[in-house]
């Protein structure tokens, strides 16, 4: 593998990032743009990747808008006020040791500040229905964490990984994918939710294969979620089930044992008429920001990168669906 299609795999490994879907105006879509740059030192080929946090207004004809300048910087998660964005970065950190952390801003990309340092790292931050918590991901499960005082709480517990942490626009329930195997067997994994203070954990979606990827609807009453078919982690077969998890529809242009495309991270518009995705096509990795309706009809590209055969170019990620501000 190259230098460049090893740092897109460990890239990709991070995309799959919750987007905040308050009811609302749509705003601006918030995303992770980088590119990798290589370098020839002496014999060798380096590649490090450049690129930031950058927001693309509601019309697909508006240009984007740089808001940061560390292509770690990525999980962006708009305020339920459209105001403030929090993410996760390693910004600052050198070698390979290197963990997120999460970090607060203002919608323009002003006023950064870091919320959280701590050894095991922390990552996948979703803003409460009041905007004043967090819930985020740290060593495999789930943390709460209050903005002003910094006061910390886990929410989940045991042996199965936790990620993607969405709260529902009431703010009562907590949506997640799990490794977890739900009660009386029937697969392992899948979506679940539990209730903002931690208790009754349950299986939403849980069927052969790996769910992912939650999204709730501004209403609450539908789940865009990916089921894995790809080889890049995150990305797969994008479906909309019942707020019950009782299945709705695939997306998939091209029904397959393939998805041709593949999608990762949906975002609801705060309207609930568009979903926000990121285009992969498996077989060259490069990666586009779509919008299309909730039955995947009008699909336009709102960004691309361009890349090559090895995973090379530039890419797009972890799109976040804000508010128009308030």
């Amino acid at each position: 593998m190259t230098g460049a299609a090893a740092i897109f795999v460990a890239l990709v490994a991070l995309t799959s990032s919750a987007s905040a879907a308050y009811p609302g105006k749509p705003g601006p879509i918030a995303y992770n743009r980088y590119e990798d740059v290589g370098e020839i030192v002496g014999e060798t080929e380096q590649v490090h990747p450049e690129g930031g946090l950058f927001a693309h207004g509601p019309r697909v004809e508006e240009r984007p808008l740089r808001l940061t300048s560390e292509a770690s910087d990525g999980d962006p998660a708009y305020s339920p006020n459209g105001r403030l964005i929090a993410f996760a970065s390693t910004r600052g950190q050198a070698g390979l040791r290197r963990t997120s952390q999460l970090y607060l801003m203002r919608s323009d990309g002003s006023g950064v500040r870091q919320l959280t340092d701590d050894p095991a790292g922390a990552g996948g931050p979703y803003f409460s229905s009041d905007g004043r918590r967090l819930v985020f991901v740290r060593s495999r499960h789930l943390w709460l964490l209050t903005i002003a005082t910094g006061a910390e709480r886990q929410l989940t517990f045991g042996r199965g990984a936790e990620s993607e942490p969405v709260f529902t626009p009431s703010g009562r329930r907590i949506l997640f994918a799990s490794s977890r195997a739900p009660a009386g067997g029937g697969g392992s994994g899948g979506i679940w939710a539990v209730g903002s203070d931690g208790r009754n954990p349950k299986a939403v979606v849980s069927r052969p294969g790996v769910e992912m990827s939650p999204e709730v609807s501004p209403d609450g009453r539908r789940i865009a979620y990916v089921v894995q078919q790809s080889p890049y982690f995150g990305y797969g077969d994008l479906r909309i089930a019942r707020a019950d998890g009782e299945f709705v529809r695939s997306l998939d242009e091209k029904p397959g044992p393939e998805c041709r495309p593949c999608y990762g991270s949906p975002a609801w518009a705060p309207d609930g008429k568009h979903l926000a995705a990121v285009e992969i096509w498996n077989n060259v990795g490069s990666s586009a920001l779509m919008v299309m309706r909730p039955d995947g009809t009008h699909r336009r590209s709102f960004d691309e990168g361009i890349t090559g055969t090895e995973g090379s170019g530039e890419h797009v990620r972890s799109p976040a669906w804000g508010s128009a501000a308030r």
